[in-house]
C-alpha cells in the first residue's frame, strides 16, 4: 500500500530555542559591554588610545545611548577624519598617475618618438571654429 503524505505546516517550533538562545546571548553581552563602557573605573580603557591621538582615530564613542553611533557620520569631527583621508588617497593617486606619465614619456623618448614637454593648448580647438 502508498504511504499517505502529511501536509507541512510552517512552524518556527524547531528554531524557537536557537532564537531565544541568541537573543538572551547578545543582550547579555550587549549589557556587559555597554555598563563596563560607562563605568569610570573601566571606560578609560575603551577610549585611551582616541582620547590621546584624536587627530589620528576617528572620534571618540558616543557614551549617552546605545545607538548613537548610528549618527556618528554627521559628527564635525569624523567629517573632518573622512575629508582627510580621501584627500590623502587623492593626493596619492595624482602622485602614481604623473609617476606613471613620467614613465611613459621617458619611454616613449626612448623609442623615438620625443613628446618632450609640448602640449597643446586647451583653447586651440576653440579658437579654430
Amino acid at each position: 500500500m502508498a504511504e499517505e503524505l502529511e501536509n507541512d505546516e510552517a512552524s518556527w517550533e524547531e528554531i524557537k530555542v536557537t532564537c531565544m538562545f541568541t537573543a538572551a546571548t547578545a543582550t547579555a553581552f550587549l549589557v556587559v559591554y555597554e555598563y563596563s563602557r560607562r563605568t569610570p573605573s573601566v571606560a578609560p580603557v575603551f577610549d585611551r588610545r582616541r582620547a590621546t591621538k584624536p587627530g589620528r582615530t576617528p572620534p571618540p564613542l558616543m557614551r549617552h545611548r546605545l545607538f548613537e553611533w548610528i549618527f556618528v557620520s554627521t559628527d564635525p569631527a569624523y567629517l573632518e577624519y573622512s575629508d582627510m583621508v580621501h584627500r590623502r588617497d587623492v593626493i596619492k593617486e595624482r602622485r602614481r598617475q604623473q609617476a606613471a606619465t613620467a614613465a611613459s614619456n621617458a619611454a616613449m623618448e626612448d623609442a623615438g618618438i620625443g613628446v618632450g614637454r609640448f602640449r597643446l593648448p586647451y583653447n586651440i580647438v576653440g579658437s579654430m571654429w
